[in-house]
């Protein structure tokens, strides 16, 4: 049997306290430089989950109060992640495959 598997991609950098990326950073205050990039391994991700399938829909992938960076502030309200698992939810209830 295969597995399945999501992961975050791209090089995110670390940027400084309180900057989410959604405005302009003053370029000349160093407190605003970043501090580097998010690890590879260190980004969102998810492999055979118990459920059996992943869902994403530009929904938020991390619990901002637990994961330690700040990836974005523009996430998707979730509501087309919550449509998406309650089809797949009602489909296999019935007993269908997905």
């Amino acid at each position: 049997q295969g597995h399945i598997g999501y992961q975050a991609p791209g090089k995110i950098p670390v940027r400084a306290k309180g900057d989410d990326g959604s405005l302009p950073a003053p370029g000349w205050d160093s407190d605003y430089d970043w501090q580097g990039w998010i690890k590879q391994d260190e980004l969102p991700w998810e492999y055979d989950p118990a459920r059996g399938y992943i869902v994403t829909a530009n929904q938020a992938v991390v619990d901002k109060d637990n994961y330690p960076y700040e990836l974005t502030s523009d996430w998707g309200y979730g509501t087309r992640s919550e449509r998406i698992t309650d089809l797949i939810k009602s489909k296999i209830k019935g007993g269908g495959k997905i």
